[in-house]
């Protein structure tokens, strides 16, 4: 839920179904991408692949530091969950 609210925020959303799509301005930008391609002019409408991947990892690095009140959470943010759960690797002694 987090993250489909939080796209609805980025530019290019064009919601979940016909009855979002009617309700952004997914067409408008659909039409100035058109024409920013044709003619090269201008900022693009749309996010690029790096911009849309930097932006989501932002989001994801936040979103972990988030406390939770999810199953077996009690309350930390799923990063440190994780880190208790999984304490970093190191080879066996034998091998190290």
């Amino acid at each position: 839920m987090e993250l489909a609210n939080w796209a609805r925020t980025l530019p290019g959303w064009c919601g979940n179904d016909t009855k979002q799509r009617r309700m952004t301005d997914a067409d408008a930008r659909v039409a100035l991408h058109r024409q920013w391609v044709r003619t090269g002019q201008g900022e693009p409408p749309l996010l690029s692949r790096d911009q849309l991947l930097e932006r989501f990892n932002q989001f994801m690095a936040e979103f972990r530091q988030r406390p939770s009140d999810g199953n077996d959470m009690d309350g930390f943010a799923p990063e440190a969950v994780f880190r208790q759960k999984y304490p970093r690797w190191r080879p066996p002694a034998h091998l190290g």
